[in-house]
């Protein structure tokens, strides 16, 4: 079942998003700032995009959507490494 964690994954984002932001105000160099702050932006866009992916494969679960969410599900993870190891670098 699909429905669960794609209803998660949008409250964890958030909350990870804030705390990366507030990460980003307690740094001096501006270059650190706005890289935490663009791979925020692109974890948003990515978050948009598995749960798009999961109600095509809700409502459509053939391989091609299976497809699309497997590899959407990796672009999330791979922002959330980005993240961490921006905020790790700062």
């Amino acid at each position: 079942n699909i429905g669960e964690p794609a209803t998660e994954i949008p409250a964890n984002v958030e909350a990870l998003i804030k705390s990366a932001r507030q990460a980003a105000t307690t740094l001096e160099d501006p270059k650190m700032q706005k890289a935490i702050l663009e791979q925020c932006a692109t974890l948003v866009d990515n978050t948009v995009n598995i749960v798009n992916c999961s109600k095509n494969m809700a409502q459509d679960p053939n391989q091609n959507n299976k497809e699309k969410l497997g590899s959407a599900f990796k672009d999330i993870t791979h922002s959330l490494g980005g993240i961490v190891s921006t905020i790790r670098d700062a």
